[in-house]
């Protein structure tokens, strides 16, 4: 059995191993050139017994039994604990693909029919809108604000933690990240309410992933961000001063604007969405990179319950089960954990107040 995935992010990678171990044939296509082990951002929350559990591997931080309380994680540390398992060549970068041919049962890519495909290209796949679903993701009501600054240009930060602001419609995290390279950094973002007009402008590209491609010009912060930082924020004076860093540096600061999306449907003959691709949430649910791997796990049970390329489309249907719902749920989630955040026509008064002067012109 030979089966093809279209990305090379977590979801992918993961998914990659686990049918790797069933003795399926892999080949993964990832657009971009090269490794994401230097990419990304923090992830929080990771399930590390559920991910040696389907790589059959211990995972490892600087040496030592991954947990957390080493610091919050790098995407591109866990990137690379699932690239450096795989058989040299299965990820092929550089390889965009963006047609599967004209038969979901026998998709082809680069002339080559495979027994299935799995989409793992991002929550912008363009391929998810060709062959599963012309659902879009849809916009939240609010841009993230991500800082990073190195914890030696930080030495004394100890303020790790969740912010809420006292009416608690705006939200700050503050993680200290622990790379595996041994570079510390404070990674983290405030969440602040815009219209979608905003949002537009920021857009990602089609088939981005979210965790390589931060669209943002880091020098295009807006100049009411960091008084309202300190008008919101102003009681945790740590946090204030790593946001200050990031804006001014030594750090560095992107926007971000959220969409969210949940799959109708995350099959089409042999065609299957996993991963951002079938569901894009809010990372304060801090289930996104986890519901992708819960994904790999899908396949896993799927396929090795209906093993053969007899019984692959019964494999396809079963995993279907499992991966709506966990796509359905997931976007739930997401819709409830932005709700408090999002924006409503007059908020930009809050953020960003008229001065005196044009107070007294609109008065005239």
């Amino acid at each position: 059995m030979s089966i093809a995935i279209v990305g090379g992010s977590i979801a992918g990678l993961s998914a990659a191993t686990v049918l790797l171990r069933l003795g399926i044939n892999v080949t993964v296509f990832e657009k971009y050139s090269g490794s994401f082990a230097n990419r990304g951002s923090s992830l929080g929350f990771v399930d590390i017994g559920l991910w040696e559990q389907l790589k059959g591997k211990q995972m490892l931080r600087r040496g030592r039994q991954a947990h957390r309380y080493q610091g919050a994680y790098y995407y591109g540390d866990l990137w690379n604990f699932w690239y450096s398992g795989l058989p040299e060549g299965t990820v092929k970068f550089g390889e965009e693909v963006t047609d599967l041919g004209d038969d979901p049962m026998k998709p082809t890519i680069n002339g080559q029919v495979y027994d299935a495909v799995i989409l793992a290209d991002g929550g912008w796949s363009t391929l998810r809108e060709k062959y599963i679903t012309d659902k879009k993701p849809d916009y939240s009501g609010h841009i993230i604000y991500r800082c990073k600054v190195l914890k030696s240009d930080f030495p004394n930060f100890d303020s790790e933690s969740a912010y809420m602001s006292p009416d608690q419609k705006y939200f700050s995290i503050a993680l200290n990240v622990a790379l595996d390279d041994g570079t510390d950094y404070i990674m983290g973002g405030v969440t602040v309410g815009a219209p979608e007009e905003d949002a537009i402008a920021l857009k990602p590209t089609a088939a981005a992933n979210r965790q390589v491609e931060w669209v943002d010009d880091p020098n295009s912060v807006p100049k009411w961000f960091l008084p309202f930082v300190k008008r919101t924020f102003g009681q945790h004076k740590q946090l204030v001063e790593w946001i200050e860093k990031a804006v001014n540096g030594p750090g560095k600061i992107t926007r971000q604007p959220l969409y969210e999306f949940g799959a109708d449907r995350v099959t089409n003959g042999r065609i299957i969405l996993i991963g951002d691709a079938a569901h894009m949430a809010s990372p304060s649910t801090a289930a996104g990179a986890h519901t992708g791997v819960l994904d790999a796990a899908g396949l896993l049970q799927a396929f090795a319950t209906f093993q053969g390329i007899d019984n692959i489309d019964l494999a396809i249907k079963e995993y279907s089960k499992g991966g709506l719902k966990r796509a359905r749920e997931l976007y739930a989630r997401s819709k409830q954990v932005s709700q408090r955040h999002r924006y409503i026509p007059g908020d930009e008064l809050i953020y960003n107040p008229p001065t005196a002067k044009e107070v007294e012109h609109s008065e005239l």
